[in-house]
C-alpha cells in the first residue's frame, strides 16, 4: 500500500471547502517522513533544513505560487544562519532573527502533496531573484552550461524541468528522458527571467502510486532530493558559488 493513499489525497481537496478533518493525518505523515530523512540527509552530506521561522515544518501551500493552493509541503533550505545572511546580502536589512526570514527568497527542494500527486521538486520562485540571478549568470559560462546539460541527463527520465507557476504540471515542461540536444535546451534556458519566473525541476508520482510503500517510500525520496540536491547547489549562491558579475555583465550586453 502506497505510504500516502487516495485518501490522503482526497483529504488535501477536501481543505478547499474547510473540511480539515484528515488534514491532520496527512501532516503527521509527512512530519515523520521528515523526521526519518533529516538525520540521513545531514548524514550524506545534503545541507537541507526544513523551513527555517516557523513553527512547524509543514506549511498549508506550496512554494510554486504566491496564492492559496490544495497542499500540504514541507519546503528545504538553507541553514537559518545562511538564509539570514543572504537576505541582508539582497538589501533586507530588517531582518535580524530567524523568525523573519522568508523562505519565497530562497531556493528550496519541496516535499509537496496535492489531491493528484506527491512531489519532490527544486523550486526558485521569483523571490528567490538572488539565487536566480546566480543561475543566469552562471549559465553564461560555457562549462557550466556543460555542467547543466549533463546533471539533468544523469537524472531518473521521469523529471520535469520548466519556468512554470502552480502547484500543477505545464504543458510546456521538459521531461528528463527526452532531453532535446544541448544547443535547443539552452536556448529554452535563454527564455529564463530572474524575477519573473519559476524554476522547477522534480519528480511527480501519481496519487497513490504503489511505488511507494511505507517500506519504500523513505528510500525513494532520499534518493529523489539527494539527485535534485546537485542542481540545487549549482544555482544556489553562495560566496563561493558567486556568478552575480557574470549576471550584471549579461543584462548590460542585452541592453
Amino acid at each position: 500500500m502506497s505510504y500516502f493513499t487516495r485518501e490522503h489525497h482526497n483529504a488535501i481537496l477536501a481543505m478547499s471547502a474547510d473540511d480539515y478533518t484528515g488534514m491532520e493525518q496527512v501532516s503527521n505523515r509527512l512530519i515523520n517522513l521528515h523526521k526519518n530523512l533529516y538525520s540521513r540527509l545531514q548524514t550524506a552530506g545534503v545541507h537541507l533544513h526544513p523551513l527555517a521561522g516557523v513553527s512547524t515544518v509543514v506549511t498549508h501551500g506550496s512554494a510554486t505560487t504566491t496564492k492559496k493552493a490544495d497542499a500540504l509541503s514541507i519546503p528545504y533550505s538553507r541553514s537559518e544562519a545562511d538564509a539570514l545572511n543572504v537576505e541582508r546580502v539582497m538589501g533586507y536589512a530588517d531582518v535580524a532573527t530567524k523568525d523573519e526570514i522568508e523562505i519565497r527568497k530562497h531556493a528550496v527542494i519541496e516535499l509537496r502533496i496535492t489531491p493528484e500527486h506527491f512531489v519532490v521538486e527544486l523550486v526558485v520562485g521569483p523571490n528567490a531573484w538572488y539565487d536566480q540571478q546566480n543561475f543566469v549568470g552562471k549559465f553564461t559560462v560555457k562549462e557550466h552550461r556543460k555542467a547543466l546539460y549533463k546533471m539533468l541527463s544523469d537524472l531518473g527520465p521521469d523529471h520535469y524541468f520548466g519556468f512554470w507557476s502552480g502547484i500543477y504540471p505545464d504543458d510546456m515542461h521538459l521531461t528528463t528522458g527526452k532531453l532535446p540536444p544541448p544547443r535547443i535546451l539552452y536556448e529554452f534556458i535563454e527564455t529564463f527571467a530572474a524575477g519573473r519566473d519559476y524554476v522547477r525541476l522534480g519528480r511527480w508520482y501519481e496519487a497513490g502510486d504503489e511505488t511507494l510503500t511505507e517500506a519504500d517510500i523513505e528510500a525513494t525520496v532520499f534518493q529523489r532530493m539527494r539527485e535534485l540536491y546537485q542542481v540545487y547547489e549549482y544555482l544556489l549562491w553562495t560566496s563561493n558559488n558567486n556568478f552575480h558579475k557574470f549576471y550584471e555583465k549579461a543584462i548590460t550586453e542585452r541592453r
